[in-house]
């Protein structure tokens, strides 16, 4: 990746409600990205998304954001799935 391209940010709630429906299983996420595309994601845990008053829109719980985009009813797949096809498209 160009050092000067701007890194994708990964917010992960750790509010207790996500905690407990999974976030807990997201933390460590980078480990289990290819080498290659680590360098193209920020991924922060962040204390609070306040996305539990858009459920009824989102789905359930835990929230993630991938550059602000919200996703909802996380799991580790599914957030692997997204990044990798995210890095793909950085890599055109």
């Amino acid at each position: 990746m160009n050092e000067s391209a701007k890194k994708c940010q990964v917010k992960i709630c750790q509010g207790t409600a996500c905690f407990i429906m999974g976030a807990s299983q997201l933390q460590d996420l980078a480990e289990d990205l290819p080498e290659e595309y680590r360098s193209f994601f920020e991924i922060v845990c962040v204390p609070c998304l306040e996305l539990c008053n858009k459920r009824q829109e989102l789905g359930q719980m835990p929230y993630v954001t991938v550059d602000g985009q919200p996703y909802a009813d996380m799991t580790r797949e599914k957030l692997l799935r997204i990044l990798q096809l995210k890095a793909e498209c950085m890599l055109r």
